[in-house]
């Protein structure tokens, strides 16, 4: 399952199983955190300003991913319990 810190789910599935007697039983949900994905699209939004060989983003900065997890933990507390 998801950690409470993970923010659950962002696009949730659910797993299904058929048992020997043809019954069909949920057994899981999986996919993407809400983390992940807010990282993700604080990704998008700091390297939409991304300008060729110039850019600071250039090169691989290991800060820029520490930082977009940093934002999208800032988004998830922002939630509170909702």
């Amino acid at each position: 399952m998801f950690a409470e810190k993970e923010g659950g789910p962002a696009f949730p599935a659910q797993d299904f199983r058929t048992d020997e007697k043809g019954i069909i039983h949920a057994i899981g949900i999986h996919g993407m955190t809400l983390r992940d994905y807010m990282a993700g699209q604080a990704l998008v939004g700091l390297l939409s300003g991304y300008n060729g060989p110039n850019s600071p983003f250039h090169e691989h900065h290991p800060s820029l991913a520490e930082n977009c997890f940093k934002i999208a933990d800032a988004m998830i507390a922002a939630r509170g319990d909702k």
